[in-house]
Parts: C-alpha cells; sequence; structure tokens
C-alpha cells in the first residue's frame, strides 16, 4: 500500500512539473514557428518602410500614390496611448498639406463635434472643458484626458497658419447623440459660414429622429452616408478604435470600414473601394490607461481612482503577442516610431496570420481576433517603440505596477 501511494505522489509531482513546463513553454512555440517566415518579411519590411520623426509637423509621414487617391482615411488605435495623439496630429497635418485634407470624421457624435468647431473658431475653451469633465466625471471615458485636449489645441494653432479653405473642422459621425452635449452645442452661437457644422446640423437632427432602438453602427453608417451625400468630392480623415479600421471584420462581425469600402446586400458602401485605413501597435515599453471599472480590481485602485495606468505591449510573448512582430522589430530596431506599407507587390501579408494574429494567454481570455490577412485589413502598420499612457484630465490614474 505504501508503494502505490508513493508512486501515485510520485506521477503527480512528474504531472506538476510537465503542467507548469507547459505553462512556460506553450507561449514559445508560436514564436518558434514565426521565425519560418522571418526572413522574408524582414527583406518586405526593409524595403517598404518609412521612420517617423514627430518632431515634424507632418511626421515624415510618406505613402505611395494609391494609399492618396483615396476618400476616406482612418488611423486605428486601441485606446489609451498616448503617443497615438501625436501620430493623429502629425498624419492631419500630412494629409491636410498633401492633399488638402481638412474635415475630421470623428469618432464623436454631431453635437460634441460642433462644441469642438467653437472652441477651435473662438479659442474660448469654457465648453469643451465641459465635454471632458463629462467625459472623466460622468461617463468615465478614456477619452477624459489632457493629451485629447492638447491634440485640439495644436489643432487650433495649426488653423492660425492656414488658409481659411484649409482650416481642420470636425465632424462628428457617432451616435446617438448625448442630451448634454446638444444642450451645450445649442448654447454656442452657430456659424452660418462653417460648412461641417451645416453638416453636424442635419446628422443631429437625423440622429435625434431615429427610433430609440437604432444601435450605434445604425447611426454611424447613415451618418456617414448623409455626410459623405452632403459633401460627395470631399476627402475625409479620422482616428477611430482599432476593431472600427479593419477592412474584413473583427470576430466574424463586419467592421466599420468594411461597410463603408465594401457594404453588404442591404448597405451600400459610402467610400466604395476607396477607404484608406492605417493599423497602430505599441511594443516595447508601453503604458496604457484603462477605466479601473473594466480591469478585475486586483490590486485595487488605491483612492478610488477611475482610471489605471497599465503595462500593455503586443510583444510579450506569455500575456499578448501579436504574430509575426518579431520581423517588424527588428527592421525597426530603436527608431521610435516605422511606417510599413503593407500591401506592394510581393508583401508576404497577403495571406496568413502575421500581424493579425495574436498568442498568448490574454490573448484567450480577451477573445479578439482580426479577421482575414493583414494587407487585407489595413494599408499601412506604424509601430511605436513604447508609449506612455494618456493622463486623466484630473487627477492621476492608479499605477497597476510600479
Amino acid at each position: 500500500m505504501a508503494r502505490l501511494i508513493k508512486k501515485i505522489f510520485k506521477w503527480l509531482g512528474l504531472g506538476l512539473l510537465l503542467g507548469v513546463f507547459l505553462i512556460f513553454a506553450l507561449p514559445w512555440f508560436p514564436v518558434i514557428t514565426d521565425t519560418l517566415s522571418r526572413k522574408k518579411q524582414i527583406n518586405y519590411l526593409t524595403k517598404n518602410s518609412v521612420a517617423l520623426d514627430l518632431s515634424k509637423a507632418d511626421g515624415g509621414f510618406a505613402f505611395d500614390d494609391d494609399f492618396y487617391s483615396n476618400q476616406l482615411f482612418m488611423l486605428g488605435e486601441m485606446h489609451g496611448y498616448a503617443r497615438v495623439q501625436d501620430l493623429d496630429l502629425a498624419l492631419l497635418t500630412h494629409l491636410n498639406e498633401r492633399l488638402g485634407v481638412h474635415y475630421y470624421m470623428a469618432e464623436i457624435d454631431p453635437a460634441t463635434a460642433m462644441i469642438f468647431n467653437y472652441a477651435l473658431r473662438t479659442g474660448d475653451d469654457e465648453a469643451l472643458l465641459k465635454v471632458f469633465d463629462i467625459w472623466y466625471k460622468e461617463r468615465q471615458s478614456q477619452w477624459g484626458n489632457i493629451n485629447f485636449l492638447e491634440k485640439l489645441r495644436s489643432i487650433r494653432d495649426l488653423n492660425a497658419t492656414l488658409p481659411e479653405a484649409q482650416k481642420i473642422s470636425f465632424i462628428g459621425v457617432d451616435g446617438p447623440p448625448k442630451e448634454k452635449f446638444i444642450v451645450l452645442a445649442q448654447s454656442l452661437p452657430a456659424s452660418e459660414k462653417s460648412p461641417a457644422d451645416t453638416v453636424n446640423q442635419e446628422l443631429l437632427k437625423a440622429s435625434l429622429a431615429r427610433s430609440d432602438s437604432a444601435g450605434r453602427y445604425a447611426h454611424i453608417i447613415n451618418n456617414v452616408g448623409l455626410m459623405k451625400e452632403a459633401m460627395p468630392d470631399t476627402k475625409f480623415y479620422g482616428l477611430w478604435g482599432i476593431s472600427h479600421i479593419q477592412k474584413v471584420g473583427i470576430n466574424g462581425f463586419t467592421s466599420l470600414s468594411s461597410f463603408l469600402n465594401k457594404g453588404t446586400d442591404k448597405i451600400p458602401p459610402a467610400f466604395e473601394n476607396s477607404v484608406a485605413t492605417i493599423h497602430t501597435l505599441c511594443v516595447a515599453d508601453c503604458s496604457n490607461m484603462m477605466i479601473s471599472g473594466i480591469l478585475p480590481g486586483v490590486p485595487k485602485p488605491e483612492n478610488g481612482e477611475p482610471f489605471t495606468e497599465i503595462p500593455m505591449s503586443f510583444d510579450n510573448t506569455y500575456l499578448f503577442r501579436t504574430r509575426g512582430i518579431g520581423a517588424a522589430k527588428s527592421v525597426m530596431g530603436n527608431t521610435p516610431n516605422m511606417l510599413f506599407d503593407m500591401n506592394n507587390p510581393g508583401s508576404p501579408y497577403m495571406e496568413g496570420s502575421a500581424l493579425v494574429g495574436s498568442t498568448g494567454y490574454m490573448s484567450m481570455i480577451r477573445n479578439y481576433h482580426i479577421d482575414g490577412a493583414a494587407a487585407e485589413n489595413f494599408d499601412a502598420l506604424i509601430l511605436m517603440n513604447g508609449s506612455l499612457a494618456l493622463q486623466p484630465i484630473e487627477g492621476k490614474s492608479f499605477i497597476f505596477a510600479k
């Protein structure tokens, strides 16, 4: 009997050791598999990359002629990284200089866009600050951050250098509109000379006329269609969450850019085959500001901080790692930010999971999967070599790991 018990404990011990080994070893199998295509990816990326310099107003952005021929340009972000705000401003500046793009199709409702435009036009931030205060205190939105506010002020500074016809203004296509923002917008003097606010007013009117049961995408897609009808030959740009800019889809669902670029049997595309998207990923030393309420609460914010700053990168083998990220990191080296073209001739990203698939234990929990290949989903990728987290408009975030 004693010998049997001894054998049982021996096998239990071996099983435990095997389990521990597998926990540490399994995440490395995809890394090893990715090395099989690494050389081809490095060769392509080396020839199709641009080092970005955010000390320059336009960031040093450069694309091919096919990219510039599109009508809608969408930059995608994982909300919470500070550097994306700088990239957004630089890309907007570049497209404004190169193509005259000056309408920002924003992930905000039409009323909020009118408040933004008033602040840009007059320099009066009172209503604008109320929006950020509501985002921070009442809605606990990541958008209630100082980096976003400073970006808007930088756009106002940029506008001061531009001719009237080239000044940046916002068109809000998101919905449904929030009551407090509607009241704020309606309290401001209207500008009869603002084509953007003329459109915003029409979109707001249409949004309020829709059924209360209308979902978010019903508002956005219909608002974009109305905007396009009002400005049929205009080019637009905007920063959106990464789930909206994938041109195939996410987790089997049709994304916004897919609706706008390809449409469906029931929904015609507003920008048929004329949507360009740019994906962003952060590697190395990356911090992200997240809403404390969506985290498990371990550790719990010490003073009830509504936001928590956590380390979050896309090259962590054990937690979350984007497939094929090693090749892009190798080409980037110590460059702070690098732009990669995804769909030039000879691209190895026309098929497979590189730069769209994910591994690591968090990927199993998060269940976030980009459908299709990288070049099918986004025209270009920006790799950020580290980023600070966004900073809340008031106070500080709870620091998850110091």
